[in-house]
Parts: structure tokens; sequence; C-alpha cells
């Protein structure tokens, strides 16, 4: 499903296991978390022939059934009873409901629940704490008055779990500043491609790209007066550090498909690695993006993060 649901401790993306009639007529849905036995399809299936949903006309069985998932094949032919075929093959019609319930979402993205640093609890004040400290120095000194966002780091994390991540620098442009996080060039390079694409497209039409090529992790900044009131009221009452007005930072994890993940302690911890790396690397190495053919460079360093040591290396070229 294009969405994340909140109702255990950290969010997940449920599954969606549906019946469609041959003219694209939902017939039964229901909407299950990860892990659920593929067995749901065929008692689905007993009640889409049985009760079909409301619209979706008169109680039937079908001639022939296609699922796209093999291990629920032998349940659904057990559901499906005796002289009815059914096969495992693609089934891209769900895509089309798929698209349809995003659209949905994208103009009715308000879920009720404030908009907040601290997510209820799940994340702790003094992470929150360390990563504004981190993109508060990385904003004093502005590594995109040297680095363009095709000037891509590596940031090699081995104990991170991400021996290869890189990052772009946004900024140069002067129109949006912060970081990008992906877990490999090879992401990178994914997303920089539809990235240009878009680029070539009328505004109005960037909305409809719902492939971006990689998933990544987005270390922002928005001026005060953009922040919701929750926010606000969190960095008051905490004393978090800004840099100024126009520098209040925020992270936000989207997954390929363009569906945002409500962000974890894990992805706080990123982006101070990330913000503390690139710190130290443009300061140390800012003539290196000058340079029409750059030598390689890198710079080694620990951070503790909340009694945690990590050490990371920021080196130049990405690859």
């Amino acid at each position: 499903m294009p969405a994340y649901v909140m109702d255990r401790p950290e969010p997940y993306r449920p599954y969606a296991a549906i019946w469609l009639s041959g003219g694209l007529k939902v017939l039964a849905l229901e909407i299950i978390p990860p892990g659920t036995p593929s067995a749901v399809l065929a008692r689905l299936l007993e009640q889409a022939m049985r009760a079909p949903a409301r619209g979706a006309g008169p109680p039937r069985h079908p001639a022939r059934i296609r699922v796209n998932d093999r291990a629920a094949l032998e349940s659904v032919r057990q559901a499906a009873g005796e002289g009815i075929e059914v096969r495992v093959a693609p089934v891209p019609e769900l895509e089309e409901i798929k698209q349809s319930i995003a659209d949905f979402q994208r103009v009715h993205p308000a879920d009720g629940r404030d908009v907040t640093y601290l997510e209820d609890g799940r994340i702790a004040a003094d992470l929150i704490r360390i990563f504004f400290e981190a993109a508060a120095d990385l904003w004093r000194n502005a590594p995109w008055r040297h680095a363009a966002d095709d000037q891509v780091l590596k940031l090699s994390i081995p104990a991170f779990g991400l021996p290869r991540a890189c990052v772009s620098i946004l900024g140069q442009a002067r129109q949006s500043y912060g970081l990008l996080v992906f877990d490999s060039p090879e992401g990178f390079m994914s997303h920089f491609r539809v990235a240009v694409a878009m680029n070539d497209l009328p505004v109005k039409k960037r909305d409809d790209i719902r492939d971006l090529g990689s998933g990544f992790l987005y270390i922002a900044y928005d001026p005060r007066n953009e922040l919701p009131a929750a926010q606000l009221r969190e960095i008051e009452a905490n004393g978090w550090t800004v840099a100024d007005g126009q520098a209040y930072p925020r992270i936000a994890r989207v997954d390929r498909d363009v569906v945002p993940r409500p962000p974890k302690a894990e992805d706080y911890i990123l982006a101070i690695l990330a913000c503390r790396g690139v710190d130290r690397f443009v300061r140390e190495h800012s003539g290196l993006f000058s340079q029409a053919n750059p030598k390689t460079a890198s710079t080694a360093l620990e951070v503790e993060i909340l009694g945690t040591k990590y050490s990371l290396n920021a080196s130049a070229p990405c690859e």
C-alpha cells in the first residue's frame, strides 16, 4: 500500500489483498499487516464469491482466476473448487487500483496527527538535540558554497550497515539547502536519471512520477514560518540549537515509489553522521570541488551519539 500505518511501535506499510472482476470491479478487499499468511487470499476469494462488495454485482463463481502470489496457489485452488482454472501470472490491473489510492492520498494527505520531531515518544529528545547541533554546524559552514549536487561524496559506515552510502549536497542553486543520502552510488545514479528527466517535464506533470529510481534520506532546512506549530513548541520547550531563522532542520525518509515514511531513530542517527561527515570533509577538502580533474581525498572521523561511537569515512569521488 502507498502509505504507512502507525498502530505499532514502528511504522510499517501494510499490504492489500484484493480480488478484482474482469471489469476491474473490486469484489473483496482487506488491508493486512506484513507477515500475514498468503492463505488470506483463499479466504477472501470465498468471500468475493459468496458476498461481493457493494456495487460489484451478484454472487457468482469465476471461470478463470489469475493470482500474482505463487505461495497462495494451492489454497486458492482449494477455495475455488473444481472446474475453475487457477494460474500464477502478473496482475498489472492492480497497479491501477494502487495508483488511484495514491492519488487519493496525495489530495487528502492529512491523517489527523500533529507533525512532531518526537513522534509521540518514539524518538528520544536527546537524539533530536544532537541532530539539531549537527545540522546547525553544517548550515554555518555551508558546504553548498563549494560542492554542487552532482559532486557526490561516499560515506562509508560499515557498523551501521552502509559501507557504500553516498551524499549529494543541495544548495548551490539557492533553491533548497540540505543533503540527500543514498544507500549506494547505484541508488544515487538511478535517482539522478529520474531527476534529470523530471526537469524536462512541465511542473504540473512532475507529480505524476511515481518511481524516483531509489529511496533516500532527505536532510532539509526550512524557515521558521513554515514549521508546524507542534514542532516549534518542541524546539522552544527543549532549547534545541537553530543556526538562524531560515535554518530549522528536518528529515524525511522517502521510499522509491514516492511514499514518505515516518522517521525512525536510525534515520536521525544517519542524518547526524551524514552532517558530521560532509561538514568535516568539505572543510578539509573544499578546494577539491573546483578542480577539473579532482584527486581522491578522504576524511576519517568518529562520532559519538548517545554513548555509541560510530566510525565513518567520507571520501570523493563516490564510486
